[in-house]
């Protein structure tokens, strides 16, 4: 079980979809308010983007970011490399904001860190790579500061769990790490 410590003492990057997620569930600022909260600049980006097509909320992550609510680092190319050049021969497709939030994670000398998804691949590529225990869904990040509103499955504990096994199952069969 994630304790509500456990979440503030963690840097959280989290993906595009989960920050829109957050939005229309309206957990946003709860979530903004318990847990410290990285968006690399190209989720910041794709969020922007997204949002446009939702009337039901506000997204104000330019201003949360000039407040210091959020932080929102720009990694460069050679950052974003290391996360193909950690696992050649990975099977899965990265989009940019996935790639930005990965790249940050195994920049992360103290292992601060967790990658807040709601895509598989993120899931997987962490248990090839041997960093599953870095991964977080939405429900496990608002069940630690203690709110729980109804999820599609893709933003549960299960999911997280399902694709991280997943990606093990790959990992080893494709001989990229033995038991």
């Amino acid at each position: 079980m994630t304790s509500s410590k456990t979440i503030r003492s963690r840097l959280l990057l989290i993906d595009t979809c989960v920050v829109i997620e957050a939005h229309r569930l309206d957990v946003w600022q709860a979530l903004l308010s318990q847990c410290q909260v990285i968006l690399p600049e190209t989720v910041v980006g794709e969020a922007i983007q997204v949002a446009r097509e939702f009337d039901d909320f506000d997204l104000r992550l330019e201003h949360e970011i000039e407040e210091g609510l959020i932080q929102s680092p720009s990694l460069d190319a050679s950052s974003l490399k290391i996360v193909m050049a950690r696992c050649p021969p990975f099977p899965g497709k990265i989009d940019a904001g996935e790639l930005e939030c990965l790249a940050f994670l195994l920049e992360d000398a103290d292992e601060s860190s967790l990658i807040c998804s709601s895509d598989a691949v993120v899931f997987r590529y962490l248990a090839w790579v041997q960093l599953s225990q870095r991964g977080i869904s939405l429900e496990e990040v608002l069940h630690g500061i203690g709110i729980g509103p109804p999820l599609e499955p893709r933003l549960r504990k299960a999911f997280r769990e399902k694709w991280t096994q997943k990606g093990f199952a790959e990992a080893l069969q494709a001989g990229f790490f033995e038991l």
